[in-house]
């Protein structure tokens, strides 16, 4: 009897451990959405982003561009920083 305790025991941890991992993808995916849905509708977003992760912009104007948008935005986005940037100086 004590080889199924063993077993079980060992199964226990693997489920627990499957768990937690799935759980924590489910996490990170709806996080990777929330943050990619506001940087898709928010261009004040986009240009804090800009400003503070600039690599992270330029992976969303790529899979954009993948996807058919990605340079519309690109220049919409460069026409108002640039016009919000001359109305300071």
């Amino acid at each position: 009897m004590p080889k199924n305790s063993t077993e079980s025991r060992l199964w226990r941890i693997v489920k627990r451990s499957l768990g937690i991992g799935i759980a924590a993808e489910v996490v990170f995916l709806a996080g990777s959405y929330a943050v990619w849905h506001r940087m898709n509708t928010n261009s004040e977003f986009r240009k804090y982003m800009n400003e503070n992760y600039p690599y992270f912009l330029e992976g969303f104007y790529r899979v954009g561009e993948l996807l058919g948008k990605g340079a519309e935005i690109r220049q919409l986005d460069a026409a108002q920083w640039n016009r919000s940037q001359s109305k300071r100086d």
